[in-house]
C-alpha cells in the first residue's frame, strides 16, 4: 500500500460521505467499499460502510463491518466515542433482526444511559409483540387477484406530446396491479402516432397476483404474435376464461398447465420467460411456489337455453364432470393462512368483470368492436384488440414485475436501492432495461 493509495482511499471515503448525506446509499456503499480496499489499515471507511448498510436495512452486513471496525480502533480516549457509536449500531441491528439474546449481552457495554434505556424499552416492546398472534396484516380476504375497477389508460395524450421529450421513454408505476386491466387498457388507448419507448413497472405484495399476471402476459404474448388467426383466437379465448371465470373448460385447463410448466422451467433455469418482461431474481422463488363455444358444451348448453326437460341437469353434469377450477384465481397464501375454513373463495363475478371492461371500451373508438356477444366473447374481443395494438409496440415495451409493497418500492427508488440500478432509464428491448429512477405516472389500485 502506497501513500497514493492512502490519499485516494481518503478521497473516496469523503466522496462516499457526500453520497451518504444526499441519500444515494448504493453509491455510498460502493465508495466506502473501494476506500476499504485501497486502505485496510484504518477503521473509518469500515465504520462508514457499516452505517450505510444499516440505513439500507442490510443489518447482518452492518454488524460484520461494525465488528471489524471495533477491532481496528486503537485503544485511546479519543476513540471511545466511535466505539460507542458502533456498539449502539450493532445493538440496533440485532434488534431489527429480533435477536434479543445477543442484544441483552451488548446493552450493558453501552455507556450512554439514554441509549441503554431506549434499547431496553424496545426490547420489552418486541417481547410483548411476540406474544401476540399473527394478525395477517396483508392477508385480508379483500386482496383478490381480480380487479374491481373500470380500467383506464394511464398515458394521457398531453403527457406524451407536451411534457415528454421526443426520445424520452414514458414510464408508469402500477401499484397494486391486480389483474393488470389498467395496463391492458393503456396499451389499447395508446395513440397510433406515438412511437416512443415504454417502461411499465407492476407491483403487488402478493406473489399469487404477480404469478397470475405472468401467466396472462405469457399467453397474451403468444396469442398476439401468433400468425395463424384461428390459433390466435383460441389463445385469446383461453386468456378470457382465465381472466374472467372461476371454472374453466378442459382445453383452457390443459393450456394453463402447459403455460405454468413452461414458466417454471424458464424461471428455475434463471431465464426470463418473456422477452419484454423482467422478473427480479429475488422474486423467482416465491413465483415458483405459487367454436366459438367449446364444441362439447354446445349440445347441453343448447338444451338448457331452449328449456328442454332435463337440460339444466345435463348442463350441470357436463360442467361438473369436465370443467376444472381456475387456480389462477386462488390466493394460495391467503388459503394457507386461514386453513380449515372451508373451500377456496371463488366468488368473483364474471359478469362484473365483463361490465367493467365494456364500460372502459364504451368511451373509446373501439366500442362497437368489443361490446358484442357473450361474456367470454366480449373478453376475447377485448384481448384480441389489445393484442393487435401490442404487435405494433412490443419491441419498444419493457414490463418489470416486482413482488413489493408500494411504500417499500417508493422508498427504494428514493434511496436508489432498486436491484442493480444503473444511471439513466434507457430501455433495451429483450429484458435489458433498468428501472427508471422517476416515473411519469404512478397509478394506485383502488383496493386499500
Amino acid at each position: 500500500m502506497t501513500g497514493d493509495d492512502i490519499q485516494k482511499a481518503e478521497e473516496t471515503r469523503i466522496r462516499g460521505n457526500k453520497l451518504y448525506k444526499t441519500g444515494k446509499l448504493s453509491d455510498a456503499i460502493q465508495a466506502y467499499t473501494e476506500a476499504c480496499e485501497l486502505d485496510n489499515s484504518i477503521y473509518l471507511p469500515v465504520s462508514n460502510l457499516s452505517a450505510a448498510y444499516y440505513e439500507v436495512g442490510k443489518y447482518r452486513e452492518s454488524i460484520v463491518s461494525a465488528k471489524k471496525a471495533l477491532q481496528m480502533i486503537a485503544e485511546t480516549p479519543e476513540s471511545d466515542t466511535a466505539k460507542q457509536k458502533l456498539l449502539v449500531r450493532i445493538a440496533k441491528s440485532f434488534l431489527y433482526l429480533q435477536d434479543l439474546e445477543t442484544i441483552e449481552l451488548i446493552v450493558d457495554t453501552i455507556e450512554s444511559e439514554s441509549e441503554r434505556a431506549n434499547l431496553r424499552c424496545l426490547i420489552e416492546r418486541i417481547h410483548d409483540l411476540q406474544g401476540v398472534d399473527d394478525i395477517g396484516r396483508h392477508d385480508e380476504a379483500e386482496y383478490f387477484c381480480v380487479g374491481h375497477d373500470i380500467p383506464k389508460s394511464q398515458l394521457a395524450r398531453d403527457l406524451l406530446i407536451r411534457n415528454l421529450k421526443p426520445d424520452e421513454p414514458a414510464s408508469i408505476l402500477f401499484c397494486g396491479i391486480g389483474d393488470a386491466r389498467n395496463m391492458f387498457q393503456t396499451t389499447i388507448e395508446l395513440p397510433d402516432d406515438q412511437t416512443r419507448r415504454l417502461y411499465f413497472t407492476v407491483l403487488d405484495h402478493k406473489p399469487s397476483v404477480i404469478a397470475r399476471n405472468l401467466i396472462f402476459f405469457h399467453l397474451f404474448n403468444e396469442a398476439a404474435m401468433e400468425k395463424d388467426e384461428e390459433k390466435s383466437r383460441l389463445l385469446f379465448r383461453i386468456l378470457a376464461y382465465l381472466f374472467t371465470v372461476s371454472i374453466i373448460p378442459p382445453f383452457a385447463w390443459e393450456k394453463l398447465q402447459m403455460t405454468i410448466t413452461t414458466l417454471l422451467d424458464d424461471l428455475e433455469s434463471g431465464n426470463q420467460p418473456i422477452a419484454w418482461a423482467n422478473i427480479g431474481k429475488e422474486d423467482i422463488r416465491p413465483l415458483c411456489r405459487a367454436e366459438r363455444i367449446e364444441p362439447h358444451l354446445a349440445e347441453p348448453l343448447r338444451a338448457y337455453l331452449n328449456k328442454t326437460q332435463g337440460g339444466k341437469a345435463q348442463l350441470s353434469t357436463y360442467i361438473n364432470n369436465t370443467w376444472k377450477t381456475n387456480i389462477t384465481m386462488i390466493d394460495i397464501d391467503w388459503e394457507d393462512k386461514r386453513g380449515g375454513f372451508g373451500e377456496p373463495d371463488m366468488s368473483m363475478n364474471p359478469l362484473m368483470t365483463a361490465e367493467m371492461l365494456s364500460s372502459a371500451m364504451a368511451k373509446t373508438q373501439y366500442r362497437k368492436y368489443v361490446m358484442k356477444g357473450s361474456v367470454v366473447e366480449a373478453i376475447v374481443r377485448y384481448f384480441a384488440l389489445a393484442g393487435s395494438r401490442f404487435r405494433g409496440m412490443h419491441e419498444r415495451l419493457q414490463v418489470e414485475e416486482r413482488i413489493q409493497e408500494m411504500a417499500d418500492a417508493l422508498e427504494s427508488m428514493r434511496c436508489d436501492l432498486l436491484q442493480n440500478p444503473e444511471p439513466g432509464s434507457d430501455i433495451v428491448p429483450g429484458g435489458g432495461a433498468q428501472p427508471p429512477r422517476r416515473y411519469h405516472v404512478i397509478h394506485m389500485s383502488n383496493i386499500p
